[in-house]
């Protein structure tokens, strides 16, 4: 179903100004657009109406052959939805059709040229590599983690699509950004609907990071939750342009905008709306284009900001460069409503019932889990299953230090922290470990109170051990990696490690793990990868409790401080 391929049909309106943004209507004759993800066409076949409209003529017959002046391509997974994208362009090229009844060979050839099923595997159009291919790509990917693992599984066996999908990413509209990023002409441009979690996760940084230095950051329009009727996933406009070498460092802005109306209504009816901020916000888009530096916003929805706002370890979630001041003013919050003591407590309850309602949850998700799988219990001691890695480096902390030549560079050093201390050129006498996505490595911190145990790393590239902290491989190629490192994520708890009780080489090889088997006794990697999911989808609900408990929590804090003084006060007697 469309919930599980992620399919968030576009509103009309969005796919509108995203194309405006885009001003097709300037592409020159031979331009090629792609839409990586297309559903029913919306982004390809919307392109050809502004086109239209504005006195651009695509399609015309030369020596009884159907010609384009833009080369259209839009991929998707699902047969249903080509189906429907060639049917809408059947629609549009009608009058064409008409006019040219005997040449029904020519429309059947461009309507398979212009939208391809791609379901030949799991993954779908990812498998079609054009690197700086296209000038223009406008697309609504799909953004969910589950099955991420299968697409991962899949490409790590292809020396092809290993090669291409380089960047550490987490849903599978990584993949995508990646994949229009790399096939994106030098000076081409993209605009492209994610969901919030790329702007914020660390998990996503390194993808963060690969987009500001291929592209210019050029857009981030914030969409109000509900904007898909099928999720109310928060969602944003992204908007950027391929730069012509690595070389080139962005010194211009970003152009920053919080939409709040799209011209419908955001409830299941989607009625149609008088007020679209979609529109005024295209508007200001192309004026600040063509004057980055000079331009001044024009209403409190638009915000232009430095690109030093956007660095790949922070977050991009704009709507927080607002005050909670301007946000009212604009309609977008409600007055911050005084609390009374009873009012307080009030909320107080309110966060109780949070709690009972994500637990509510977090039982759905387990009981929703196979609970007849037979497993196979071993420890980490088992040499035929994991080899553990316990050389370090042994140095300083100003030793490491003075050697620091920076991530670009050097390789990272880890002590019991979860980040690298230092990035170090390869020592002469001790190569590093060698870990890679196909053989990632995992690490624990051995010792400390807060931390022996704690603070377990996913290797991916190569790195040193310094003190504090052991590593393992896994020798066989049946166990998920993947699963492993979310197995052992209690293990403090479990085992009690802390700066006495060290989780060292000797604890640690008595640490266990059980690992689903199938019915002939082999390694399930099946059920591995639905325990991942499980393990994404309990994350995802602790980052709900923070946001939802924590947040409120926030807003209480300063009036419960000051009813407490105020209490303090008349106790005391004090003036």
């Amino acid at each position: 179903g469309k919930k599980q391929l992620a399919q968030f049909f576009t509103p009309r309106n969005v796919i509108k100004a995203m194309v405006a943004m885009a001003r097709v209507e300037n592409l020159p004759p031979g331009s090629e657009v792609c839409d990586p993800a297309s559903g029913v066409g919306g982004f390809i076949l919307e392109s050809m109406i502004r086109r239209e409209a504005l006195g651009k003529t695509d399609f015309y017959f030369e020596n009884s052959r159907l010609m384009s002046q833009i080369n259209y391509t839009g991929f998707d997974y699902d047969e249903s939805t080509i189906t429907l994208a060639k049917a809408n362009l059947l629609i549009f090229l009608s009058g064409l059709l008409k006019n040219n009844p005997n040449l029904t060979q020519e429309f059947a050839a461009l309507f398979n040229t212009v939208f391809k099923l791609c379901n030949d595997s799991i993954i779908g159009s990812l498998e079609r590599l054009n690197p700086s291919k296209y000038d223009l790509v406008l697309s609504n990917p799909p953004y969910v983690t589950k099955g991420l693992s299968l697409y991962k599984e899949y490409i790590a066996k292809s020396s092809t699509l290993k090669q291409f999908y380089t960047v550490s990413s987490q849903g599978k509209e990584g993949l995508f950004i990646e994949k229009m990023i790399r096939e994106l002409k030098p000076n081409g441009r993209a605009f492209v609907v994610v969901p919030d979690g790329f702007l914020y996760r660390p998990s996503d940084a390194e993808l963060r990071r690969f987009l500001r230095e291929q592209c210019t950051l050029d857009a981030i329009v914030s969409l109000p939750e509900k904007t898909f009727y099928t999720t109310t996933k928060k969602t944003y406009i992204i908007a950027f342009t391929k730069k012509e070498a690595l070389s080139v460092t962005q010194e211009d802005p970003v152009f920053t905008y919080i939409v709040s109306n799209i011209g419908e209504t955001l409830d299941v009816h989607r009625l149609p709306s008088s007020v679209n901020d979609l529109e005024n916000m295209v508007i200001q888009f192309n004026y600040f284009m063509s004057n980055r530096r000079g331009f001044e916003p024009q209403n409190g929805r638009c915000k232009i900001q430095p690109i030093e706002m956007f660095d790949a370890e922070g977050k991009w979630l704009i709507d927080d460069w607002w005050t909670n001041e301007e946000k009212v003013a604009l309609g977008i919050e409600d007055e911050v409503e005084e609390y009374t003591s009873e009012k307080i407590f009030i909320k107080l309850n309110e966060l109780v019932s949070s709690v009972e309602e994500i637990k509510d949850k977090l039982r759905d998700t387990f009981d929703s889990q196979p609970n007849d799988a037979d497993y196979f219990t071993t420890t980490f001691g088992n040499e035929e299953l994991f080899a553990i890695h316990t050389s370090c480096l042994g140095l300083t902390r100003k030793e490491y230090s003075l050697l620091d030549i920076g991530p670009d560079a050097g390789v990272p050093i880890y002590t019991a922290t979860m980040d690298p201390v230092a990035y170090v050129p390869p020592r002469p006498n001790q190569s590093p470990f060698r870990a890679s996505q196909e053989q990632p490595h995992i690490s624990v911190a051995t010792d400390g109170d807060g931390t022996a145990g704690r603070n377990i790393v996913f290797h991916t590239s190569n790195y040193y051990l310094n003190t504090s902290r052991l590593s393992f491989q896994i020798l066989n190629e049946n166990i998920d990696p993947m699963y492993v490192f979310c197995f052992i994520q209690d293990i403090k708890k479990k085992y009690g490690f802390d700066y006495r009780n060290k989780c060292n080489l000797t604890n640690f090889k008595r640490v266990e793990i059980k690992i689903p088997v199938d019915s002939d006794g082999n390694f399930d990697r099946q059920r591995q990868q639905e325990f991942v999911e499980s393990y994404q989808q309990i994350r995802a609900l602790t980052n709900e409790i923070e946001e939802r408990i924590f947040e409120e929590v926030d807003k209480l804090k300063d009036s419960v401080s000051d009813h407490l003084i105020e209490f303090f006060e008349n106790v005391m007697n004090l003036e």
